[in-house]
């Protein structure tokens, strides 16, 4: 953003150095360990937007996915429910990241006073994520961006 904004080249490391002199890095999280019940497969994607198949859900181990609650609600909906093994990111790495990139750059900035502040703070973050976020895997992209880049062309573009 800081070449495209305002023409300013400057290599990552150097702003991973300024950011660690500064303090300003972030801490790095403790994982807890917890064992699947039913362990995910991966899956062929034959065409964008394919993520998910009807009547399936795939997550993390997250503790409103380990609950009771929705293990019963996934039972009485006829939904099977299949939760990542710890340590495989690939697994589910796209909603993982996007996740906590919401968390981190979103939901964590503030306390909101009202649950109106909170949902006008996630379609902020949505509609920038999606119109203005680079995104190293859209070849510094952003998703609208890109996808009119693929609209354009039949393959992958070249872009530096």
């Amino acid at each position: 953003m800081l070449r495209q904004d305002h023409e300013l080249v400057v290599n990552e490391k150097k702003v991973y150095r300024l950011c660690k002199e500064l303090d300003i890095l972030r801490l790095q999280r403790n994982l807890r360990r917890q064992h699947p019940r039913n362990l995910s497969q991966n899956r062929t994607i034959t065409a964008p937007n394919q993520r998910y198949i009807a009547g399936e859900i795939r997550s993390d181990n997250g503790p409103q996915f380990v609950s009771h609650l929705f293990e019963s609600e996934c039972e009485r909906w006829n939904v099977l429910h299949e939760r990542i093994p710890p340590k495989t990111p690939n697994m589910n790495a796209y909603i993982e990241s996007y996740h906590r990139l919401l968390e981190d750059e979103c939901l964590s900035m503030g306390e909101f006073g009202t649950y109106a502040e909170a949902y006008q703070a996630v379609v902020e973050f949505v509609s920038r994520y999606n119109n203005r976020r680079l995104h190293s895997s859209l070849h510094y992209l952003s998703p609208a961006k890109f996808t009119v880049v693929i609209s354009r062309q039949d393959c992958i573009p070249d872009i530096p």
